[in-house]
C-alpha cells in the first residue's frame, strides 16, 4: 500500500505523461508496493485534479468485462475508469495522432443512462431499467505507460481512456427508417435503439475482422517480396 504523498506523486507522473505526450515508466516499477486500491486512488485523484481545473465527469468506462480477460489480467472482476467532457469526440471532428502518447482504437457499446445505476446487488434487470438507449461508439485509447503494464498501471492510467466519439446521429437516423418500414416502433425505442447498436457493432467489428485476417494469413517475407 502506498501513502498519500507517492499516490498524488504518481497523479503527478500520469499527468506529466499526458501533457508531454510522452509514455512514462510502469508505476509498479516505480512504486513497487502499489496495490489495485492504490491504483484507484490514484485515477481519482487524477479525475479531481481535472474537475477541479473545469473538466465534467460525464460517465464511466468498464473494462475487462470478460471472464478470460479477466483471468488474464490475474482479477476476478471488470476494472473501470472516468470520461470527461473533454474526451466527447464530436461527429465529424479530425483526430491528432501528435495530441497523443501512443493512440489506438476499440470498437465499444455505450450505455446512455437515464437514471443513476448504484450498488450492491445490482443485476441484469437493473441495467435494463436504468438504461435510456444503447449507441455504437469507437473509444481512443492511450497508454500513458509503458509496456508491459500490469492491472495496477492500467487502472491507475484510468484504464488508458483517453476520447470517444457516439454513433448517436447515424443510430437515430437508421431508428428512423426502421419507424418508417414497422409498425409501432418510435425511434426512441429503447429496444429498437440497442438493435440499431448491435448491428453497428456488429458491422464495425466485421470491417476490423476481415482484413486482419487477411493479414494473419499472409507470410511476412512473401509480403516484402511483392513490395
Amino acid at each position: 500500500m502506498l501513502s498519500e504523498a507517492d499516490r498524488k506523486r504518481a497523479a503527478d507522473i500520469l499527468m506529466a505523461a499526458q501533457k508531454e505526450r510522452k509514455q512514462a515508466v510502469q508505476l509498479h516499477v516505480t512504486f513497487p508496493d502499489i496495490t489495485i486500491e492504490d491504483s484507484y486512488a490514484i485515477s481519482t485523484e487524477v479525475m479531481q485534479r481535472k474537475t477541479r481545473a473545469g473538466a465534467k465527469l460525464i460517465g464511466h468506462k468498464v473494462g475487462l468485462t470478460s471472464k478470460a480477460m479477466q483471468r488474464s489480467s490475474m482479477i476476478d472482476e471488470p476494472d473501470y475508469g472516468y470520461i470527461l467532457d473533454d474526451q466527447l469526440i464530436a461527429d465529424g471532428a479530425k483526430v491528432k495522432h501528435a495530441d497523443y502518447c501512443k493512440p489506438r482504437v476499440e470498437v465499444e457499446l455505450a450505455f446512455i443512462m437515464g437514471r443513476k445505476l448504484q450498488g450492491p446487488g445490482v443485476g441484469l434487470t437493473d441495467v435494463l431499467r436504468a438504461t435510456e438507449y444503447v449507441v455504437p461508439a469507437i473509444e481512443i485509447v492511450d497508454a500513458r505507460i509503458q509496456d508491459p503494464r500490469k492491472i495496477v498501471d492500467t487502472v491507475a492510467d484510468n484504464g488508458a481512456a483517453a476520447g470517444i466519439a457516439l454513433g448517436v446521429l447515424a443510430a437515430f437516423a437508421l431508428t428512423h427508417l426502421m419507424n418508417s418500414l414497422l409498425v409501432g416502433v418510435a425511434p426512441t425505442d429503447a429496444a429498437t435503439f440497442a438493435a440499431v447498436a448491435a448491428l453497428f457493432f456488429t458491422v464495425a467489428v466485421a470491417a476490423c475482422l476481415v482484413p486482419a485476417r487477411r493479414a494473419a494469413a499472409l507470410e511476412p517475407t512473401a509480403a516484402l517480396r511483392e513490395e
